[in-house]
């Protein structure tokens, strides 16, 4: 079939055009979230990734996954394909010699690898089920009485602060604690790659907490540390002074955001900023010394 104009390799050069176009977008990251909530729920990526070819269609995958719909390979069909678009799928298409028939099917790619769980039993999927999960999703309709009325939205939702919900809902507290687990577990491999400076020295973690309580807790890690090289060991995401776009910079706004709605006071911090409340506490020096994925390793010394 002829056609006026060729969907084929399509230049969006006129700026305005762009970034209206990036604008009507902008809705679709509620999409993918709930998309890929779906999709490891369903064990989509774990499916291919146990597969002897890796590489399977929806018909496949729908005969593997415990249903009773019998358009569900149909269904499946635009989910893969919704994911294919989004880099989290790479999908192959093959006709027959008239070009009549077609087989689709679909093999994971790098991004989809962190979600399929590693030697260690940890991927990404756990933590980005906690963030689709309608607990915390519902705070975010409450956003703006962080401004208007100084509430805490998490707490506004659900009558009580983040940390006392777990108690009363024991579905929520797994899922919680499975994310932070395999997040962790991530995070902290990379880090030993990359450091080995936890030999005898204190943790501490920030970001949950305001700045008069985050100095408490180092005034008290500060009194647990010899008088000579006694060191705290924080890891935290740094948030930069000025709000770039490049991946790093979005993330750390993204979980500043994050705080800002479950915490009361709770916030991502510049180096700046950390280098105050060390200095607050009690200690003397202050280094920067290692990073891992979005997490900083500093290091605050008491001497």
């Amino acid at each position: 079939m002829d056609m006026a104009l060729s969907m084929d390799n399509i230049v969006i050069s006129n700026e305005d055009e762009n970034s209206l176009m990036k604008a009507i977008h902008l809705p679709s990251g509620l999409f993918l979230n709930m998309v890929l909530k779906a999709a490891i729920e369903l064990g989509l990526f774990e499916i291919i990734a146990k597969s002897s070819t890796q590489q399977l269609s929806s018909y496949e995958i729908a005969s593997q996954i415990p249903t009773k719909n019998p358009n569900a390979p149909l269904v499946l069909e635009r989910i893969l394909r919704f994911l294919a678009s989004q880099s989290f799928l790479t999908c192959n298409i093959t006709k027959d010699d008239d070009g009549l028939n077609i087989h689709t099917s679909y093999n994971l790619t790098p991004l989809s690898q962190c979600l399929i769980s590693d030697k260690d039993e940890s991927s990404i999927a756990p933590f980005l089920l906690l963030i689709a999960d309608p607990v915390g999703v519902n705070s975010w309709f409450h956003l703006k009485d962080a401004i208007l009325e100084g509430e805490i939205p998490f707490k506004k939702v659900h009558g009580v602060h983040a940390f006392e919900y777990h108690g009363k809902d024991s579905r929520f507290n797994v899922v919680f604690n499975k994310a932070m687990q395999n997040l962790t577990c991530i995070e902290m491999k990379r880090i030993l790659e990359c450091y080995n400076g936890f030999q005898g020295v204190k943790e501490a973690v920030l970001h949950d907490w305001d700045d008069e309580y985050c100095v408490k807790i180092l005034k008290n890690c500060w009194r647990g540390l010899p008088a000579k090289d006694g060191k705290v060991v924080v890891i935290e995401q740094i948030q930069p002074e000025y709000p770039d776009t490049n991946l790093l910079s979005k993330h750390s706004f993204n979980m500043d955001m994050l705080m800002m709605t479950m915490f009361g006071g709770g916030k991502e911090r510049t180096m700046q900023q950390f280098q105050a409340l060390a200095k607050q506490a009690g200690f003397t020096v202050f280094k920067i010394v290692a990073r891992a994925y979005f997490c900083w390793v500093m290091e605050f010394y008491k001497c």
